[in-house]
């Protein structure tokens, strides 16, 4: 479903992915933000919502408040800032953490 229409087509027994693919982060974060509080104020009429985002800026400037119904959680990645190749700075773990975000550095 494209995201002009889900909010539009989605009930309370439909399950949305949201995946925010602008590459503003002016305008995919504020985007991204509006899309899951106009989902959060729907109350007992929301539908379930899995969405991803690279926009930190959502969580590093309080945009989404902690609140019943939302829930954050993050892939956890080490980085290697010593590596001397940039595709060996990042290694993805793919082990799921529950909060925001916290990124394990070595040392």
């Amino acid at each position: 479903m494209s995201l002009a229409k889900a909010p539009i087509q989605a009930v309370n027994s439909t399950t949305n992915t949201v995946d925010s693919l602008l590459t503003s982060y002016v305008d995919g974060a504020g985007l991204a933000c509006g899309v899951f509080e106009y989902f959060l104020h729907l109350g007992e009429d929301r539908p379930k919502v899995l969405g991803a985002t690279h926009f930190h800026e959502i969580f590093e400037n309080g945009f989404l408040r902690p609140r019943p119904f939302l829930a954050f959680g993050y892939m956890e990645v080490r980085i290697d800032r010593d590596a001397q190749d940039v595709e060996d700075q990042i290694t993805y773990l793919y082990k799921y953490g529950n909060g925001p975000d916290a990124l394990e550095e070595p040392g």
